[in-house]
């Protein structure tokens, strides 16, 4: 009986861990997703506008 108290106690700990959890963890992935992809098209116009400036120069 004690036992089936500390185990339902226990699974009730990780689910309400994971309900909290959860949430937090898929906040700091999508915003470092979104960083991510901000920097990576920062990169991609600063790539085309200095190749459009080279092709000019030339």
């Amino acid at each position: 009986d004690h036992w089936e108290k500390v185990i339902s106690g226990e699974s009730q700990d990780v689910f309400c861990c994971t309900i909290t959890c959860a949430p937090v963890f898929f906040v700091e992935t999508s915003r470092f997703m979104s960083r991510l992809v901000h920097i990576l098209a920062l990169n991609l116009i600063v790539d085309s506008h200095s190749n459009v400036k080279n092709g000019n120069k030339r």
